[in-house]
């Protein structure tokens, strides 16, 4: 379940008493759009600590987005859907006027091309070095999205540099195949 609040203070508030939930504030000032507990524990404790939230709100320029997604599975036909579900949500953020980089888009088929690993023990240097030249993390909530090495890694990482992060539903795609 997600509720909608429109201050950093009613999402607080809400997070005191739905720790197993998500919120979505629209004030306008929020580094991160969509919280779900862990991610808000952090950004409210810098909020409270008098820390100016709308100072990250500017997006610049030359932003680039970092698309994450679960990828791993033991049955390749769940790692080709995602593959191509997160291609689609690439182009839509891409024909919204935006920069993307897409780790599973580049990375799925080098790995396949090279036999190369899959998982994030082999690709977390790289993806450290891009998710650094990122201004944004959108994570696509395709199923297994918070149980993922990969993607909690990469949250982890986007929040101890500062990077906004959204979140992205598999149902607002509106890209088709």
């Amino acid at each position: 379940m997600t509720t909608t609040v429109n201050s950093m203070a009613a999402a607080s508030e809400w997070f005191m008493h739905h720790s197993t939930e998500s919120v979505i504030c629209e004030c306008g000032a929020c580094k991160v759009r969509a919280y779900t507990y862990p991610e808000a524990v952090t950004f409210f404790s810098n909020t409270v600590n008098n820390e100016d939230p709308a100072a990250a709100v500017e997006v610049p320029d030359n932003e680039l987005i970092y698309l994450a997604t679960p990828y791993c599975d033991p049955d390749p036909a769940v790692k080709e859907l995602r593959f191509n579900t997160v291609n689609r949500a690439a182009v839509q953020i891409m024909n919204e006027g935006h920069h993307v980089f897409s780790p599973i888009s580049m990375s799925h088929p080098i790995a396949l091309a090279g036999e190369l690993p899959g998982d994030w023990s082999y690709w977390e240097s790289f993806d450290r070095v891009m998710l650094a030249a990122c201004t944004k993390i959108i994570v696509l909530m395709l199923p297994g999205w918070a149980l993922s090495v990969g993607v909690t890694a990469e949250i982890k990482i986007a929040l101890e540099m500062g990077i906004l992060i959204e979140y992205l539903d598999p149902s607002d795609i509106t890209v088709r195949a």
